[in-house]
């Protein structure tokens, strides 16, 4: 079929051949529906013949339009008319980058901002299971202003052959084709970029685009191609068996560069870097080192204030800095720029930052960058702790277990939100702490900002944001939220008429700007959350956990410009929902604090098996980040549950052979909480979908649609545990009056689907499981004293019965006869027995202590334990004291030098 410019593919009129290859030819298009350009790929032929591989294309189109990335280009759908197939995808303007490479190689100081960017790119798909399998700069387009693209994710196995075709090789590959070639993708034009297990045709993962990675950074940095030939078996050859010619790297390469890009074209994939991200890091590291020497002696001119060099060396005594980790830019300062310096402090031990349950940020920073607040350890508990940058005293407030502290305008103030459910504010003179507002639910998930009006904006755990006068009294509702929508996490603009804040809704985040004069709602950035003003002139978010940075103009405040990532690896706060937040400050004067994160942090969790003694035995380590588990009724499988990069995760692991996990459910969506065996061969979890949540029960090992036992509007419906008969499913029910309550869920007979209350008590009620003989629940009970654990009989809910103070995560043993539960012991948990005798009553003995150690603490989400069957051992998540904690802050000053560099005035 003739293709011609003007011809119309359902509502897409096409405009010009912009290119060909063998995945197809691409046109330039106009979306008459939606008014915008396109690009469309009208894919070969061949598919039409094949409906095998034309489904399995369409499975993978799927999952790739899934990928919501900055540095990714967007596939908007599938299509099909006139007898062609063709995709619709986000058209990306700029040159690709073997047109750039091929004027010459590119400066190092050009280079790595891009290769940042790729980098970005692929660990947003790694994490999503998605490989490239053909990148190379001919799939990576630059924009005029410095941002890449990357083209044609992982249509690579989309196009190629499937992957049990032991015939699958090099001459395979979906890249451009010769004439005399009629099988898909004959290679001609990418095998430079091949990694070596890809050219011997054998299975591919991850590990194949960082090798093809490192080969484009090495061409980007030198011009040319580090394996080469006159053909293409010259080119596969030369994989295989030759090493690039290292000497060709520019001579002033920084050595983090050069040890990566080794790494990277490793020939073993089994000695090959294992994860992009650490090659982000890498990158990053290098950038922070190149453009900071490490000489102290401040140049000639340079306009760094005498206070600060009194901040520095204080700070240096309060946290054993070594003078050498100040860092001064590259160059003379005489023409007036301030130069920039890097230092890291090192928090005592008993005044870490706690970062475990609060899914917000623990860091603030005054608006002259003088003081530093955060919410952190004391001993045993929680304080709020303020330093200031030229002393060398730490303040703990007393009486204060603040949560999301933020400034006054003027710096004499800290706000912070407590564990009571109050909104309060201390001097940070005199330390003395003033209410401002009581009865907060769920106030240790609130954050807050302060207007220069005199007014403070804040957020609860759900509904609109509020307001209350910085002096204190009722709040006001501000926004008025959609139904199902959250606003949370507000930023008052200068002037006070404007605020940013973050909207979730049904699993999506975006960040909006209110008018208070108009009411008028703008949404600035989607798939973005976490919103800071920066005075010179930007916005900060994050995107997938990602720091991003882009120019804002107060005079124009429904603007946001192009976004970038910034290049620094910033702890997140540990959540298993949404868009993680980094945890990082920045004042109005370029003082930037966050909370460093060391390579490869909480990538993994070890399971280890503990007997009653507390003797620990290695069971597997998992590629899971912060799971919740339970253990089948055999005793033979395990359920294990968490959240990657916002998308929900349910997979089983066979314990017999604990090195693989099987998925069994996922879903990209705002909440996912709690897994169950509901037999020994079907489970029970929930997504939330749509502002509804969902319980679904899946047969393990059938290909049948999982039965949906419950869809209600509700924003928690959280699962723990299934009656021994399978009749009855236990769970906690969020409601905002009460929060979590105990309620259980028919699952067969007439009332099949029916919710039932067991207990609505006031304060937050959670993690509910059935006795062996289903005429008991144990559930545990947080309220403003603590969490306590509780005994209810059912089904009718009586008979109230205390089992332990400060206690959470019941667990029954197998005939009933003992009830195990968690306490808080520091940086871990301590597991007890208490013993039970059921008849006309509960009747509770002596508790004891079993055994404790650093392992993972309970969660209302979720169980993260589990009991043997024969309860002589239980499961257990080993932790570092770094999980949970922070003992490092990097302050980094005259920070919006460096700024101004990431995201540019337009």
């Amino acid at each position: 079929m003739v293709i011609q410019p003007g011809q119309k593919l359902l509502h897409y009129e096409l405009a010009e051949k912009i290119g060909e290859g063998g995945m197809g030819v691409v046109w330039r298009a106009r979306d008459t529906k939606l008014d915008r350009d396109v690009a469309i790929k009208i894919l070969p032929d061949v598919f039409s013949q094949d409906p095998d591989r034309l489904a399995r294309f369409e499975r993978e189109a799927k999952l790739l339009a899934s990928l919501n990335h900055a540095n990714i280009a967007t596939i908007h759908g599938l299509e099909h008319d006139a007898g062609l197939h063709f995709l619709v995808m986000e058209l990306v303007q700029g040159e690709d980058l073997a047109a750039r490479i091929g004027r010459g190689a590119l400066p190092e100081e050009e280079a790595l901002p891009l290769t940042l960017q790729i980098a970005s790119a692929l660990e947003a798909a790694h994490e999503r299971g998605i490989v490239h399998r053909d990148l190379k700069p001919a799939n990576i387009k630059v924009s005029p202003k410095g941002t890449t693209k990357v083209l044609d994710f992982g249509l690579a196995k989309a196009f190629g052959p499937d992957a049990q075709d032991p015939t699958a090789g090099p001459t395979m590959t979906p890249t451009v084709t010769s004439a005399g070639n009629t099988a898909l993708g004959v290679i001609l034009g990418t095998a430079a970029y091949m990694s070596p297990e890809q050219a011997r045709g054998r299975p591919v993962d991850k590990r194949t685009d960082i090798w093809a990675f490192g080969c484009v950074l090495f061409e980007m940095l030198t011009g040319t191609r580090p394996f080469g030939g006159k053909t293409v078996s010259d080119t596969v050859a030369a994989v295989l068996k030759e090493e690039p010619d290292w000497d060709l790297l520019p001579a002033g390469l920084h050595r983090r560069v050069r040890e990566l890009l080794r790494r990277c074209m490793a020939k073993r994939a089994h000695d090959r870097l294992r994860d992009i991200g650490d090659a982000r890091w890498e990158l990053t590291q290098s950038r922070i080192e190149e453009s900071s020497p490490a000489e102290t002696t401040a140049r000639p001119g340079a306009r760094l204030r005498l206070g600060w060099l009194a901040l520095t060396a204080a700070v240096a005594a309060i946290a054993g800095i070594a003078l050498g980790s100040w860092l001064f830019s590259r160059g003379d300062n005489a023409g007036g720029s301030s130069p920039i310096a890097r230092l890291s402090i090192s928090l005592p031990d008993e005044s870490r930052l706690l970062l475990d349950h609060w899914p917000g940020s623990s860091l603030a920073i005054s608006p002259d960058g003088s003081w530093i607040a955060d919410g952190g350890q004391h001993g045993d508990g929680m304080a709020l702790h303020l330093r200031r940058l030229d002393s060398l005293e730490i303040k703990a407030v007393p009486g204060a277990d603040g949560y999301q502290p933020f400034f006054s305008p003027d710096g004499e103030w800290v706000a912070y939100f407590t564990a009571s459910g109050s909104l309060e504010k201390v001097n940070v003179a005199t330390g003395q702490p003033t209410t401002l507002a009581r009865d907060l639910p769920g106030s240790t998930w609130s954050f807050g900002s302060w207007g220069d009006d005199g007014t403070i904006v804040f957020s609860e755990w759900e509904g609109p944001l509020y307001t209350v006068p910085a002096d204190g009294g009722a709040p006001e509702a501000l926004t008025q939220p959609a139904e199902n929508e959250m606003h949370s996490e507000p930023v008052v603009l200068p002037g006070a008429r404007n605020v940013m804040y973050m909207v979730t809704l049904d699993g999506r985040e975006a960040i909006r700007l209110f008018d208070r004069e108009t009411g008028e709602e703008t949404t600035l950035v989607e798939n973005a959350g976490h919103p800071h003003y920066v005075t010179s002139g930007h916005l900060l978010f994050a995107r997938d956990g990602i720091p991003m940075a882009a120019r804002f103009d107060l005079d124009r405040p429904d603007r946001v410009g192009s976004a970038a990532p910034l290049p620094l690896r910033a702890r997140v706060d540990v959540v298993r929902w949404g868009n993680p937040r980094p945890q990082l400050a920045v004042s109005n004067h370029g003082v930037l604090v966050y909370v460093p994160e060391p390579p490869g942090f909480m990538q993994e969790s070890k399971f280890v098996w503990v007997d009653r003694e507390g003797n620990a035995e290695e069971m597997a380590t998992l590629p899971v980040r912060e799971p919740w588990i339970d253990l089948a009724p055999d005793g033979q499988r395990l359920l294990v549950a968490d959240m990657q990069s916002g998308e929900a995760v349910v997979q089983v692991l066979d314990l017999e052979r604990p090195t693989t996990l099987h998925t069994l459910a996922r879903n990209r969506q705002l909440y996912q909480f709690g897994v169950a065996w509901s037999s020994a061969d079907s489970a029970v979890y929930a997504f939330g979908e749509g502002g509804a949540i969902r319980i679904f029960d899946t047969v393990l090992g059938q290909d049948a649609p999982a039965e949906v036992l419950a869809d209600r509007d509700a924003r928690f419906l959280v699962p723990s545990s299934v009656s021994r008969d399978g009749k009855s499913l236990a769970l906690m029910r969020y409601n905002k009056v009460t929060e979590g309550d105990i309620w259980t869920l028919d699952l067969d007979g007439d009332d099949k689907g029916t919710l039932r209350p067991i207990s609505t008590d006031p304060g937050h009620e959670h993690s509910p499981v059935f006795s062996p003989d289903g005429r008991w629940i144990a559930y545990a009970l947080m309220a403003s004293s603590g969490t306590d654990l509780y005994v209810r009989r059912f089904p009718q809910g009586t008979d109230r019965t205390l089992v332990a103070q400060k206690a959470d995560s019941p667990r029954w043993s197998s005939d009933g006869s003992e009830l195990f539960y968690l306490q808080a012991v520091p940086l871990g948990v301590r597991v007890n027995s208490v013993p039970v005798t059921t008849g006309q009553g509960l009747r509770l003995g002596e508790p004891r202590a079993l055994f404790e150690g650093a392992y993972r603490p309970g969660r209302d989400e979720g169980y993260t334990y589990a009991v043997a069957r024969d309860d002589s051992r239980f499961l257990m998540i080993r932790h570092d004291d770094g999980d949970y904690t922070a003992s490092k802050l990097t302050v980094v000053l005259n920070w919006f030098e460096e700024l101004e560099t990431i995201a540019p005035s337009e």
